[in-house]
């Protein structure tokens, strides 16, 4: 899927670099066919090469920077996360610019639709590509067929009865064949414009020009330009035969090309043969020729340079501040850099992050310490601050270097300023390579009638990048979903030993997918399919099988009759070794542990007691 995405966006831009060749074409109608046909060089390095190359000259310019701003498409942000309450502590934009302004970063092709029908699409694109390939080994086949029998004329020469018209075979070693009944007057310009071929590398030209066409095979610009430059390809050719002649043999060279062209059977789109083209034009052509005077080729050459440099290029990233601006967009964290070691702020879900166009700071927590029912808590504008070693570093414990590293390659950060009632704030920072990185600061209230007894300390450090929603799922090799988890139900485990992660069990209402997280400390993740029925909750990874009995809204492991979960050490001056799941543990429903706590301050289940029942 992501291969074909690839190639339709090259397609799309080729076909621009096509359309532009075809305009030069004309204007150079009456210059020498080899410029035309140097311009079709143009079309297949944008065809097979994904490289760009940015240049302010790039004719790309005039189309909006396409190529460079693909990526940042603007669209709504799902309903599901703009309906949910947003609790105020200052102010905000109406939801109708929030709603405007989001941007998801996830690519969603006009063209391509949902997944998977971006899938039946690449399936429909390999298909087309062996069926071409297919037709060119058949092809290539039947012509080896044809020389069986062909005897050496003279080094890489050859004569063969059942061929019937010369063409050029072979890629690193390439040989000529003749049919055996060409006379000696028309051998001789006939091989030189073989040989001329070779010399040009025409083989290999149109070896790559086939490989172009099976990959854009679906794209009718592809086909035309294919056409059109093997037309130039003899033409050009034909013209340096006439030029290397010392007679004028226009007459006789014209009426070979057509006896061949009568003579051919069908258009191969493999070898480089002498009766393909366009014979009328082809003999019109060389008729007409006449040796281009030395200004006419100084223009052409000048042409085609212009062009080469204005279509091979791609636009110039002139809008840094566009590119790597952090508002505008929704973050979910790749990676936690820093975690305060002496605290246990046990995160069960790691928050999202939306940072506004008018810089409002939204978060969305999902975490066991958290009251917020599935919706986003807008903490209102965050300012622009300069990061300093008194405002940055010396809050880090044991971090100090790497905060310092941090401060120097930051380009602008922000601050949610210290108001909050927990005493909390954020920082954004944008580094100048375009990271993003977002601090948790517990502030301490002393501070600020008391700045000497400053006691804040940054909790966290989390690296963000745009937010997509197929990172909720998990893809085989070919980038096929195998698990989709975007609608799914979490229980945890609240009273495990757990230091910041607690057990975990994600039931997915898509495909009836499972992830079950039971430590932090292994680098298993159960993962696979479940079963449940009004006692039972099956999980099977393989052989590795999990029971949990249910009750009511809660699932309490069977560690008897489940694969055996390792047991971890869980401090530096302990030896004990405890299951971060033991017999009996009880998984909790995230979203209605919620809403019970936000109705009473008292635990709304014993969970002790609940453990005795059961067992």
């Amino acid at each position: 899927m992501n291969t074909f995405s690839e190639i339709l966006k090259m397609s799309i831009t080729s076909s621009i670099t096509i359309f532009v060749v075809l305009l030069a074409r004309l204007a150079l109608k009456k210059m020498p066919k080899l410029f035309s046909y140097l311009l079709w060089a143009i079309v297949l390095f944008k065809l097979l090469c994904p490289m760009t190359i940015p240049s302010p000259l790039s004719l790309f310019n005039v189309f909006g920077q396409w190529e460079s701003q693909k990526s940042m498409e603007v669209v709504n942000l799902p309903n599901e996360y703009l309906d949910a309450q947003l609790y105020i502590d200052s102010p905000q934009p109406q939801t109708s610019d929030l709603e405007a302004k989001a941007i998801n970063i996830g690519e969603h092709s006009p063209i391509l639709g949902s997944s998977e029908k971006g899938n039946i699409f690449a399936y429909i694109w390999l298909i087309g590509i062996i069926a071409l390939c297919t037709y060119s080994i058949i092809q290539f086949v039947r012509l080896k067929r044809q020389l069986i029998g062909s005897s050496a004329f003279s080094e890489n020469i050859c004569l063969a009865d059942h061929i019937d018209s010369p063409f050029v075979m072979g890629i690193f070693r390439p040989k000529i064949y003749l049919p055996s009944w060409i006379d000696g007057n028309e051998r001789e310009y006939i091989i030189l414009h073989e040989k001329q071929h070779i010399h040009r590398g025409d083989h290999i030209f149109k070896l790559l020009a086939f490989c172009a066409l099976c990959l854009h095979w679906f794209n009718a610009m592809v086909w035309l330009s294919f056409v059109l430059a093997s037309k130039d390809m003899e033409m050009s050719c034909d013209e340096a035969v006439i030029k290397k002649s010392s007679n004028d043999i226009r007459a006789e060279y014209s009426a070979s090309i057509l006896k061949f062209a009568t003579k051919r059977r069908s258009f191969s789109i493999t070898p480089v043969a002498f009766g393909e083209g366009d014979t009328k034009s082809r003999i019109k052509n060389v008729l007409n020729y006449k040796k281009p005077s030395l200004l006419i080729i100084i223009i052409a050459v000048i042409l085609c340079l212009s062009l080469a440099i204005c279509l091979v290029t791609s636009p110039e990233n002139k809008n840094d501040e566009t590119i790597h601006n952090p508002f505008g967009n929704r973050y979910s964290i790749s990676e936690v850099v820093y975690q305060d070691i002496r605290y246990d702020t046990a995160y069960v879900v790691y928050p999202d992050f939306i940072l506004t166009d008018e810089h409002v700071f939204m978060i969305k927590e999902n975490n066991n310490f958290d009251h917020i029912i599935d919706g986003w808590h807008s903490f209102g504008p965050i300012e622009e601050f300069k990061l300093e070693e008194e405002n940055f570093d010396k809050y880090f414990y044991e971090f100090k270097e790497e905060a310092s590293k941090l401060r120097e390659d930051n380009q602008t950060s922000w601050q949610w300023l210290i108001n909050d009632k927990d005493g909390y704030s954020y920082y954004v920072l944008q580094q100048k390579n375009g990271d993003v990185y977002i601090a948790l600061l517990y502030g301490d209230e002393d501070h600020f009638t008391d700045p000497e007894s400053d006691d804040s300390n940054i909790r966290y450090l989390f690296k963000v990048i745009p937010w997509d929603d197929t990172s909720l799922t998990i893809k085989d090799e070919y980038g096929n979903i195998l698990h989709d988890f975007r609608e799914s139900t979490i229980y945890v485990c609240y009273d495990s030993i757990e230091p910041v992660v607690k057990p975990s069990i994600m039931l997915s209402a898509r495909d009836n997918s499972f992830q079950f997280v039971y430590s932090m400390f292994s680098s298993y993740l159960a993962i696979g399919e479940y079963e449940l029925t009004d006692e039972k909750l099956t999980l099977r990874d393989g052989d590795r099988v999990f029971i949990f009995d249910v009750v009511g809204d809660t699932f309490v492991f069977d560690a008897e009759n489940s694969y055996p979960i390792p047991k971890y050490r869980y401090s530096a001056d302990s030896y004990e070794y405890i299951s971060p799941v033991p017999d009996g543990a009880v998984f909790f429903n995230t979203l209605s542990e919620i809403i019970s706590d936000s109705e009473s301050t008292d635990t709304p289940t014993d969970k002790e007691n609940l453990n005795t029942d059961i067992r």
